[in-house]
């Protein structure tokens, strides 16, 4: 005879099961493609521009006002920096439930300030559309801006 589980067992494993999808998996930006040029140079178009939301002196958020039809514009969180770890900004992953509409395998650029013919400050990491990543920028101040690139294959 099959015995029904006590009601504060299946509690007690709905909880667990939510903390295991929560505590989802970083990976660090560490991909170049193809080197430490702007994204521009190698296929990738620009998506977003985000500026820097200070929340306090140890963290920020970036976020992207996408407009989406003539006045209508959508806030979608791009980033933050000081939440994973200190001194870290991570990129949220674009696709699925994410800030990008996906129908196809696609490549991010992602920088830590605005690209344009000088880098010197700015540098950019790369990643698969169904990522996040966090790269420890060890800068005492979150980076001013963020921009998104993208790659369609």
């Amino acid at each position: 005879m099959l015995a029904l589980a006590p009601p504060f067992m299946l509690v007690k494993l709905l909880v667990l099961l939510h903390a295991s999808l929560a505590l989802a998996t970083h990976r660090v930006c560490t991909w170049q493609d193809q080197g430490p040029l702007s994204p521009s140079t190698y296929g990738y178009r620009l998506r977003a521009t985000a500026p820097v939301t200070r929340i306090n002196d140890t963290h920020a958020k970036y976020v992207w006002h996408h407009k989406v039809f003539f006045f209508i514009t959508v806030k979608k969180t791009v980033a933050d920096y000081g939440f994973t770890a200190p001194q870290v900004l991570e990129f949220a992953k674009p696709c699925h439930h994410g800030y990008d509409i996906c129908k196809y395998r696609r490549h991010y650029g992602v920088c830590n300030g605005t690209t344009g013919p000088d880098m010197k400050d700015v540098a950019c990491k790369y990643m698969y559309h169904r990522d996040d990543c966090e790269w420890p920028v060890k800068t005492i101040k979150a980076p001013e801006s963020v921009e998104i690139w993208r790659k369609r294959y």
